[in-house]
C-alpha cells in the first residue's frame, strides 16, 4: 500500500487548514439506508467524544448502533483490539 500511496503535503495541509474547517457532513447521514456501527474512543484527540455522539444522532435512531471504549483514542481496533473487534464481530453477526 506504501508504495501506491502519493504524499502531497500542500493537500494534506490545505484540508486541514480550510475545507476541512467548514465541512458539515452530518446531514448526509440521515440518508442512511443500512445499519451503521460507531466505534469512539473516550480519549480520541481527531473525533472527541461528543462529536462522535453527534454523528450517531445524525443517523436514523433504528440503523445506528453506538459504542464508546475507555482509554481508547482515535483507532479503536489498535487501542483496544479485543473490545473492538468483538463489538464488530456481535455487530456483523446480528
Amino acid at each position: 500500500m506504501a508504495a501506491r500511496a502519493r504524499s502531497t503535503t500542500y493537500v494534506l495541509f490545505a484540508s486541514a487548514s480550510g475545507e476541512q474547517c467548514t465541512m458539515n457532513l452530518l446531514p448526509g447521514l440521515a440518508n442512511a439506508r443500512c445499519p451503521v456501527l460507531v466505534l469512539a474512543g473516550e480519549d480520541d484527540p481527531v473525533c472527541p467524544l461528543a462529536d462522535a455522539r453527534d454523528i450517531a444522532a445524525a443517523l436514523p435512531p433504528h440503523l445506528v448502533q453506538f459504542r464508546s471504549f475507555a482509554n481508547v483514542g482515535h483507532g479503536a481496533w489498535r487501542d483496544d483490539a479485543d473490545a473492538a473487534f468483538a463489538e464488530l464481530r456481535r455487530f456483523i453477526l446480528e
